[in-house]
């Protein structure tokens, strides 16, 4: 039964890209409140409480989803409403057509882009799958095999590196633009 696989590479992606996402703001920040302040979608006084709101969130989810079992599920909705809002915040950032940077997994220089769009979704689509897939499980225990467990990490692990790297990967085959 391919369920249990599904679960957890999409448990292992969203614990991991909440870590990395939690981690890296942490460790910066002042350039996440800047970021926040400069999507101008809270009013000025909201920006200092949302910094803690949203590492607390992140780092709840990261708990839930390492904790597991009854928890799973609601790492997974808390981890698909997140990411439903910042994918919000970023396209109003594109619609407005602002010139911000996400600093979503750490300080960037490269503004806000279709990229950033796209790999929102990508992790909506894992989240939601998880979401949508865990209940029909029955509350499965997880039986899997360390290799399988080995196997399932690392290409949760290659699919967060590459998503959360795309627009890198995207440019090295690009064509110089002609001048």
């Amino acid at each position: 039964m391919l369920i249990p696989y599904i679960v957890t590479f999409c448990r292992i992606t969203i614990g991991l890209v909440f870590l990395l996402s939690f981690l890296s703001k942490v460790r910066s920040l002042s350039r996440f409140e800047q970021a926040i302040a400069t999507f101008n979608i809270l009013p000025k006084r909201l920006t200092k409480f949302a910094v803690p709101v949203v590492l607390a969130a992140e780092l709840a989810v990261v708990v839930l989803i390492v904790l597991g079992n009854r928890f799973l599920l609601f790492g997974f909705a808390l981890a698909l409403f997140l990411l439903v809002v910042f994918t919000i915040a970023i396209m109003a950032v594109l619609v407005r057509n602002m010139h911000a940077q996400c600093n979503c997994f750490g300080p960037k220089e490269k503004p806000i882009s279709h990229y950033d769009l796209v790999r929102d979704l990508g992790f909506i689509a894992c989240a939601f799958i998880g979401c949508g897939v865990l209940p029909i499980t029955d509350g499965f225990k997880n039986s899997l095999r360390p290799a399988d467990l080995g196997l399932i990490g690392l290409a949760a692990t290659v699919f967060v590196t590459t998503w959360l790297n795309m627009q890198e990967i995207v440019s090295l085959f690009q064509l110089p633009k002609q001048q």
